[in-house]
């Protein structure tokens, strides 16, 4: 029972160095400016920071002003225009 629990920490330590080692990558190609707002963002709504980092570099590679050709998405995070508007109306006297 040692062995396994055993391989299962260091498979999981090399997990979370994987993930640390992605993060930081991440982090490197974000402006400085985003980087603060993503953090901000966290703190204020509980969300992962790497989680956020994450998606901004998915969604719009740290661009606030990218637009979508197909869509009404825009921003950050490519929300589009009535999912903002739900997220505005659910939770915008709460966060800001």
């Amino acid at each position: 029972a040692g062995r396994h629990t055993n391989r299962a920490g260091i498979r999981k330590m090399s997990e979370n160095s994987l993930q640390n080692n992605v993060l930081t990558s991440l982090i490197r190609k974000a402006p400085p400016a985003i980087l603060s707002a993503i953090k901000q963002a966290s703190a204020r709504t509980g969300v992962d920071f790497a989680y956020l980092v994450e998606k901004a570099a998915a969604e719009s590679s740290f661009r606030p002003a990218v637009k979508s050709a197909t869509s009404s998405a825009s921003g950050l995070f490519q929300f589009i225009e009535s999912t903002w508007m739900q997220m505005v109306r659910d939770h915008g006297a709460k966060y800001g």
